[in-house]
């Protein structure tokens, strides 16, 4: 029986610990393994730059320089989320970091992102993470989920602006079609108004230019029979 609990507890120290992956404040594991990414990728660029600077100089000076959003324009998340992470790698794994830079290790993102922080363990990196709009309301943070807006067809109709929530909406709301009716109805009226009014003033114009035109035949007419 003691070798049967020996030897479980020995598989169960072989076993890898797993846990909750340490990621920065509000923020998906997908955006924190995307800005890993882009921070090892920044870092091999800096490394590579000929210098005659000692490796270790080179490392601590590149570490030093990194978290700038002159280095995270060209990724797909924003520069201020890319710098959090950056910030909070170097904060959490400074002095694994620099020893596996110093190494020179092969590939750096493997390294860092996957075995040091995990923060690419389990993630599809074929799915684009998406990134939270954040804003401050009174010293707090509030998170704002963009999406594309919707389309929209014209109907003649304004949007109406009533609380679907409210009980008494759906009666509110007939009323402001109603009321938005009846000025359309209004509208169509006076122009019909102000063709009428251009009807009758043509009818004057041509009862009076028939009124000229029978005066002038009386007057020649009491002419012809004065002459005989």
């Amino acid at each position: 029986m003691d070798v049967l609990l020996r030897l479980a507890a020995l598989l169960l120290l072989c076993l890898p610990v797993s846990g909750n992956i340490p990621t920065p404040p509000d923020m998906s594991q997908g955006v924190y393994c995307s800005c890993c990414v882009s921070f090892a990728k920044e870092m091999d660029k800096l490394l590579a730059k000929k210098t005659s600077d000692l490796r270790e100089v080179q490392v601590v000076d590149a570490m030093e320089d990194i978290c700038q959003s002159k280095y995270f324009k060209t990724y797909d998340l924003s520069p201020p989320t890319t710098i959090k992470v950056c910030k909070f790698l170097i904060d959490k794994y400074e002095e694994e970091i620099e020893q596996l830079l110093i190494e020179r290790v092969e590939d750096t993102e493997q390294e860092i992102c996957y075995k040091l922080s995990r923060a690419c363990e389990g993630v599809d990196r074929s799915v684009k993470p998406k990134e939270p709009f954040e804003y401050s309301f009174n010293n707090m943070k509030q998170e704002v989920k963009r999406e594309p807006p919707l389309p929209q067809e014209d109907d003649g109709i304004q949007r109406m602006n009533v609380d679907i929530n409210d009980p008494g909406a759906a009666e509110r709301l007939a009323e402001q079609i109603k009321s938005q009716l009846g000025q359309q109805a209004m509208g169509g009226g006076e122009d019909g108004d102000e063709d009428d009014d251009e009807e009758e003033e043509e009818e004057e114009e041509e009862g009076a230019g028939e009124e000229v035109t029978g005066e002038e035949d009386d007057t020649q007419s009491f002419k012809e029979k004065t002459e005989l």
